[in-house]
C-alpha cells in the first residue's frame, strides 16, 4: 500500500478535488460509508491520519434526509438518532472552514428528521458559504444570527408543504432572516410541486450576480431588482393565477438589466392548452431588455414561442453564444426568421431536439448556404450537437455544414468553422453513445473531404471533431 505521505502534491490534490466535487444527486448522502471522503480515510492509517484532519475535505455536505425514512426502499436505514450523531461527527470533521450545505427533505414524513437536525445545523450558520434547503418556517425561526459574512449562494426549495404551513395566510411570505447576508450573490429559488405564491425575501438584492428560479410569478414581480444581475436562468411554466400577474406588471413596465451576459430561458411547458404562451411568460418577455447579452440558452417546443420582442430588446450584434433545445416534433417555418434575426455575430451554436432525427437533420439543413440567400450565422466557430440525435442522415448534414464552411463548396464568405463538439450526458458517455457518434462524424466528413477533388484546407487548422461531456 502506497502512504498518503509519498504521493506527489499534484496527485493529492487530483484526488481530494475529485472527492469533494459537488454532485447533482439527490440520493448521495455525506453520512453514507460509501461517499467517497469517508472511502479515502478506511484506506490505510497513514490515509486516516491525513484525512480526518483534512477539513475540506467533509466541507461538502449533502443530507437527502428522505432516504433514511422508516420503510423507504433504503435498506438498514439508520435512526434519527444515529443521523443527529453521525452529522454531528461530520462537522467536527469541517473544523472551522465554510460549509457548502445541502438538505434534501421531500417527503412531509422526513420534517421530523429535519427538525432534529435544524439546532446543530443552523449553529453552523456564521459558517455556510452555500446553503440550499428546503424552506419551512421552522428554519427561518432558527435562523438567529446577526449576519452572514462567508454566504455566497442561497437556494431554497419551495414545497406545498410550506405554502399550506399554518403561517400561511397570504399569498406571499416574508423571510427577513438573510437580510444580512452582504456577500450573497447567487440565489436559487425553486417550486418542487405547484407551489404559485409568492416570497417576499429580504436580501441584498443589489448584490446579486446570478439567479435561478422555476417561480415565474415571482421573477415577474422582482426584475426590478435584478439591475447587477449577470446570470439568468428561468423556467417559466404553467402556473394557476399566474394571468394575475399582467396587472402587478404593466405590459409598458420595461426593465433593463444592463449587466446581464446570460439568459437561460426554459419556454417547454410555458405554453397554454391552445399552444399560446402563457400571459405572465410574455408579460416577463415583453419587459425584459438586456443589452449586455452575449450567451442565450433555449429550451422551446417550436421555434414560434420564441418571442420576438425578446430578441429585439438584445443587442444581438453582442450575442456569441446560442444553444436552444427544440422539444417540438414538428419542423417550424419560423426558423430561418430566427436564424435571421440572431445574425450576424454567433460564434458557437449548440442544437438538440427532444424528438425525431429527421427533424433534427431538417434543423441543420437550415444552415446551409445556398445563394443569393445570405448564409445563417456567418461568423459560427463552433458547432455542439447532442449525441443522440446523431443518427440518419445528420452525419452527412454536417459533414456538407462544415466543408461548406472551410470554404470547400464555395467561395469564402463566412467565417471558416473550427471545432464540432460532440455532447452527451454522463450516462451517455458510459454506454459509448458519445464516442460512437464522434466515430461516425469523422468518418462522414473524411469521406466528403476526399470525393472533393479540388478542396484544399492547408491554410486552416484541422477540423476539429470531438466529445465532450455536458448536460445542455
Amino acid at each position: 500500500m502506497i502512504s498518503i505521505a509519498d504521493l506527489p502534491d499534484d496527485i493529492l490534490i487530483a484526488i481530494f478535488h475529485r472527492c469533494t466535487a459537488p454532485t447533482e444527486d439527490i440520493h448521495f448522502s455525506s453520512l453514507d460509508a460509501t461517499s467517497p471522503s469517508w472511502i479515502l480515510a478506511c484506506v490505510s492509517r497513514s490515509w486516516r491520519a491525513i484525512t480526518i484532519t483534512t477539513p475540506l475535505l467533509w466541507a461538502k455536505i449533502r443530507l437527502p434526509l428522505f432516504r433514511y425514512l422508516p420503510n423507504s426502499h433504503w435498506d438498514h436505514n439508520p435512526s434519527a438518532a444515529k443521523i443527529v450523531a453521525r452529522t454531528q461527527r461530520l462537522l467536527q470533521l469541517t473544523q472551522k472552514c465554510t460549509l457548502d450545505i445541502v438538505i434534501i427533505v421531500r417527503r412531509h414524513r422526513a420534517l421530523s428528521m429535519w427538525n432534529e437536525l435544524m439546532p446543530i445545523i443552523c449553529a453552523t450558520a456564521p459558517r455556510w458559504q452555500r446553503f440550499t434547503s428546503d424552506a419551512s418556517d421552522a428554519l427561518f425561526a432558527a435562523l438567529q444570527v446577526e449576519t452572514f459574512p462567508y454566504l455566497e449562494h442561497l437556494g431554497l426549495d419551495v414545497s406545498e408543504m410550506y405554502a399550506r404551513s399554518s403561517a400561511a395566510d397570504k399569498a406571499s411570505k416574508r423571510i427577513d432572516c438573510f437580510q444580512n447576508a452582504h456577500a450573497l450573490h447567487s440565489l436559487s429559488l425553486n417550486a418542487i410541486e405547484d407551489c404559485t405564491f409568492v416570497l417576499e425575501l429580504a436580501i441584498p438584492w443589489q448584490n446579486l450576480t446570478a439567479y435561478s428560479t422555476n417561480m415565474g410569478r415571482m421573477l415577474n414581480n422582482s426584475l426590478h431588482l435584478l439591475s447587477c444581475v449577470e446570470e439568468l436562468h428561468a423556467k417559466l411554466e404553467e402556473e394557476e393565477g399566474a394571468e394575475d400577474d399582467t396587472l402587478t406588471a404593466a405590459p409598458d413596465a420595461v426593465q433593463v438589466l444592463p449587466r446581464l451576459t446570460t439568459l437561460d430561458l426554459d419556454l417547454s411547458d410555458g405554453h397554454t392548452h391552445d399552444g399560446a404562451l402563457q400571459p405572465y411568460v410574455r408579460t416577463i418577455l415583453r419587459r425584459l431588455h438586456a443589452p449586455s447579452l452575449t450567451k442565450l440558452r433555449l429550451r422551446i417546443c417550436g421555434f414560434q414561442f420564441i418571442s420576438k420582442p425578446l430578441l429585439l430588446h438584445c443587442n444581438l450584434d453582442n450575442l456569441l453564444d446560442l444553444s436552444i433545445h427544440d422539444e417540438s416534433p414538428i419542423l417550424s417555418t419560423d426558423i430561418p426568421d430566427f436564424w435571421r434575426l440572431t445574425t450576424p455575430n454567433v460564434e458557437v451554436l449548440h442544437l438538440s431536439v427532444g424528438r425525431t432525427e429527421v427533424f433534427f437533420n431538417a434543423m441543420l439543413c437550415q444552415l446551409l448556404a445556398f445563394p443569393p440567400v445570405p448564409v445563417p450565422l456567418p461568423r459560427l466557430k463552433v458547432l455542439s450537437l447532442h449525441a443522440p440525435n446523431l443518427s440518419f442522415g445528420s452525419p452527412y448534414t454536417i459533414a456538407r455544414i462544415a466543408l461548406q464552411r472551410r470554404g470547400a463548396l464555395d467561395k469564402k464568405l463566412w467565417m471558416p468553422l473550427e471545432e464540432v463538439r460532440v455532447w452527451g450526458e454522463s450516462s451517455e458517455f458510459g454506454c459509448g453513445v458519445t464516442a460512437a457518434a464522434v466515430e461516425r462524424l469523422n468518418k462522414e466528413y473524411e469521406r466528403q473531404k476526399r470525393s472533393l477533388s479540388s478542396y484544399e484546407d492547408e491554410e486552416l487548422a484541422p477540423l476539429h471533431i470531438h466529445a465532450v461531456q455536458s448536460d445542455f
